[in-house]
């Protein structure tokens, strides 16, 4: 495990929370980035997090391949995915950037 992974690991319990501290900018980032998908594409959410606009987004698209760094965070997300039912949600941790 490399020193940015054990950093992301140990932060994405809290991230969500530190993330929300500016709540106003994923109420506009979200919609925003809405407008410019379609239901046939296939998005790559590179260094998702806990999967905060991934989730959001799902639903939009057809698909979505999201990674991270950090094992933790994508235990998070995939929660998250599983409790809203995106069966086009595809997780995927990756140690090579």
């Amino acid at each position: 495990m490399n020193k940015s992974e054990r950093f992301w690991d140990k932060t994405a319990s809290q991230y969500d929370q530190i993330e929300m501290k500016d709540e106003q900018t994923y109420l506009q980032i979200i919609p925003r980035t809405k407008t410019h998908l379609k239901i046939s594409n296939v998005v790559l959410d590179f260094g998702c997090g806990t999967g905060l606009i991934s989730n959001e987004i799902a639903e939009d698209v057809k698909e979505i391949h999201a990674i991270d760094i950090s094992s933790n965070m994508i235990v998070i997300a995939e929660k998250k995915g599983k409790r809203a039912k995106h069966r086009k949600y595809k997780l995927c941790p990756c140690d090579h950037f």
